[in-house]
Formats: structure tokens, C-alpha cells, sequence
């Protein structure tokens, strides 16, 4: 009696096993590249929604379980993230700085206005002038502090996440590389980023909690830091004190100290304007 494949129909001989199956496989197995290199190259790039939404959910996780999301996203892959999770929060702590010394500013050239002893017409029309704009007029460019600002909080973030990796990888042959290291920082910075926010907010409330808030920011950063690097790594848990203080140490004061020379030659450059302007501002309250 006859037999046929019961897939394709092919009359077959006793004990004779269709290839048709195995024509299938190698189709199959043929057209997976193809579907991979479709994969890679959709993920290759960079992807700035991809981006945003692991930062909403790192903004999510980062309060609630701070482990799993350094572990999720403290990758190489995830640099793009890292970076613009840095630059986010340097330009949140610009924005911050600006505000603060713009309100300070202000509320001290107002008191200086009600308190000179000159009639109320008088008054009123040196407070409508403003404070930011006599500070102006001695110099003080606040676009200039806002830039500085969000540059040097920038730098103090990927000069932390190089000298992570020199100590923990390079030197304690951890397993992290620069990208890893940005990556891990970034994610880090988050907590900074949403604090800060809020300490925005809180300067217009009270002056002592903002800055309880930031002293509190500084400790969860460094606490986070050195968690992240604790269990997103295989570096030597005795070695792990010796890996992470110098890498903060040292960034710090490479950024502090190139930060003193750029404030000691910005009010050199200030001085002689504000000297001459503050003259006039002397003469004119007495």
C-alpha cells in the first residue's frame, strides 16, 4: 500500500522519510540573520524616546527599589541614558543657582531700597528697577553663572565616572569600563535631578529646608554611589572602600579646583566694574 507525507503529500517508499521537514528547518534557520540584523539595527542608534522612558523609569524605581534599578540599567548599553541623565541634572542645578542668586539678589537690593531713608516715591522707583538688573549693571552676567554652573556639575559627574573606572577597574580589574561607569553615574544622578527640582520649589517656601534637603541629596548621592558600585560589580567588597573614596575624592578636587581659578579670574574681571558702579550706587543712597 502506498504511503504519502502527510505535510506535503509527496508519495513515499516503505521507510522513507520526507525532507520536507528539514527544507522547513533550513529556511527557517536561513531567514534568523536576517531577522537579527533587523533587530540590531532598529536598537543600534540612539533613541531618544527609549532614552526619556528609562529615565521616567529609573525616576520610579530609583526611590522604591534603588538595587534592581541600578542593576537594570547600570550597563554599557545604557550610556545614552547615563548621558543624558547627567546633562538633565546639570542644567536642573544651573537653572537652581540662577534662581537662588537671582532671588537673593533682589531681596537684598529691596531691603537696601526700604532701609536708606528716602522718600516713599523715591523708593518705588528704585525698587521697580530691580535688583537683577543693578547686578547686571555691575557685571554679573547670570547667564554666564547658569552655564558655568551646568557645566561644572557635568563635569563633576563624568569625572567621578572615569575616576570609578581608573579604581575599580583598571586598578582592581572590577568588571566595569567607561561606559558601564557614565552609565551607573547617570542613573545615580537621577536622585540628585528630582531633589534639586524640588529644592527649586523649596526656596520659595523656606531657605533652611532647602538646604536640608540639599545637605540630605549629598548623603543618599554618595551612600547611592557607592551601593551601585557595590552590586552592579565583582570588584573585592575589601577592596570596594579603597576603590570608591579616592575616585570621589579625587574627582572633587580636580573640579574644585579648576572651579576656583574660573571664580578667582571671573571677579578679577568683575572687580573694576562693580568698584566704579558700586561708587554710584553709594552716592545715590547716601
Amino acid at each position: 500500500m502506498a504511503k504519502f507525507c502527510t505535510k506535503c503529500g509527496k508519495k513515499l517508499e516503505d521507510g522513507q522519510v520526507c525532507d520536507c521537514t528539514k527544507n522547513e528547518t533550513a529556511v527557517e534557520t536561513a531567514t534568523e540573520p536576517a531577522t537579527q540584523t533587523v533587530v540590531v539595527q532598529k536598537t543600534g542608534g540612539f533613541d531618544f524616546g527609549a532614552c526619556f522612558q528609562s529615565l521616567i523609569d529609573i525616576v520610579k524605581g530609583i526611590f522604591t527599589k534603588p538595587s534592581d534599578t541600578f542593576k537594570k540599567y547600570s550597563k554599557s548599553e545604557n550610556m545614552g541614558v547615563g548621558i543624558m541623565a547627567i546633562v538633565i541634572n546639570a542644567l536642573v542645578a544651573g537653572l537652581f543657582l540662577y534662581l537662588i542668586l537671582t532671588n537673593l539678589i533682589n531681596a537684598g537690593y529691596q531691603a537696601a531700597v526700604m532701609n536708606s531713608g528716602l522718600d516713599s516715591m523715591t523708593s518705588l522707583g528704585l525698587s521697580s528697577i530691580g535688583g537683577t538688573n543693578v547686578a547686571s549693571a555691575l557685571g554679573i552676567d547670570f547667564m554666564k553663572i547658569f552655564l558655568y554652573t551646568a557645566f561644572f556639575v557635568a563635569f563633576e559627574w563624568f569625572m567621578i565616572a572615569l575616576m570609578v573606572y581608573v579604581f575599580a577597574g583598571a586598578i582592581f580589574k572590577a568588571n566595569i569600563d567607561f561606559k558601564k561607569a557614565i552609565s551607573l553615574v547617570g542613573t545615580v544622578s537621577v536622585l540628585a535631578t528630582v531633589a534639586t527640582a524640588a529644592c527649586i520649589v523649596l526656596s520659595y517656601i523656606s531657605g533652611q529646608l532647602t538646604v536640608i534637603v540639599l545637605c540630605l541629596t549629598a548623603s543618599f548621592v554618595g551612600f547611592y554611589l557607592y551601593q551601585a558600585l557595590a552590586e552592579t560589580t565583582d570588584i573585592n567588597k575589601n577592596r570596594l572602600a579603597y576603590a570608591f573614596i579616592p575616585a570621589l575624592v579625587i574627582a572633587t578636587v580636580v573640579v574644585g579646583f579648576i572651579l576656583w581659578q574660573v571664580l578667582v579670574s571671573s571677579i578679577m574681571s568683575w572687580g573694576a566694574s562693580v568698584s566704579a558702579a558700586g561708587d554710584s550706587l553709594g552716592s545715590l543712597f547716601g
